[in-house]
Order: structure tokens, then sequence, then C-alpha cells
């Protein structure tokens, strides 16, 4: 029985830094669940740093967010957004957070230019 190889993904230059985010994002595939060592890898494009000096700023920034949320705190974080907890309940293995996310920059499009789509007098 023959099986075909899956090919391999060719690895190449990192990505400039001012693009990295929308090619980190449009190149995340189906996956809907990122994993922390995919979160890190991100991370590192992103920021140029090392993986080993990254990690433990990831780490502690991740901590940070959760012991806010979880002490019912809201937080403004201008690249992320308005972040607000809406109801927490506690389980038998640690408290669900039912939380709120605002993202005003993403949702903020350029207005259309209104002489944009009619030819000037010469076209």
């Amino acid at each position: 029985m023959i099986q075909e190889k899956t090919p391999r993904p060719v690895k190449s230059a990192p990505p400039d830094k001012n693009d990295a985010p929308v090619d980190i994002i449009a190149n995340a595939g189906p996956a809907l669940t990122i994993k922390l060592k995919d979160f890190i890898d991100r991370v590192v494009l992103i920021s140029g740093g090392k993986k080993p000096g990254v990690r433990p700023v990831v780490e502690a920034t991740l901590r940070v967010l959760g012991d806010a949320l979880e002490a019912g705190e809201s937080m403004v974080l201008p690249p992320l957004g308005r972040i607000k907890v809406n109801r927490t309940k506690d389980t038998g293995s640690g408290a669900m957070l039912t939380v709120k996310l605002k993202r005003t920059g993403a949702a903020k499009t350029a207005k259309p230019d209104a002489d944009a789509g009619i030819a000037a007098d010469g076209e």
C-alpha cells in the first residue's frame, strides 16, 4: 500500500515587523484555539525578540490579565480593547468567567473618498 506524503511547509525569511500581525492572522488557518507555544511564537515574530527572553514576559502578562479578570476588574488595553467581566461562576476546577471584549480599533474603517469613484475630466 502506497501512502502519499503531505508536503512540509517551506521556511521563509521572517516578515517585516509592520506586516507580521496581518501575515500571522492571514496564515493562521482554520485553527480556533491558540496554544501557549504558538502564542509565544507569534509574539517572538512580531517583537523580534528571542524566545527565552519573550516567554517569561508573555507568561507574566497572561498571569496579570487572568488575575485581574478573576478579581472582576475592567481593563482598557488600547491594542486589545476594553475588557469587562459580565458573569462569574465558580466550578469545581476553577472559576468560569464570561467577559465582554470591545475592539475599538479593529472595527473602525476609513471613510471612502467622495471623489474616489468619479473619473477626472480628461479620463
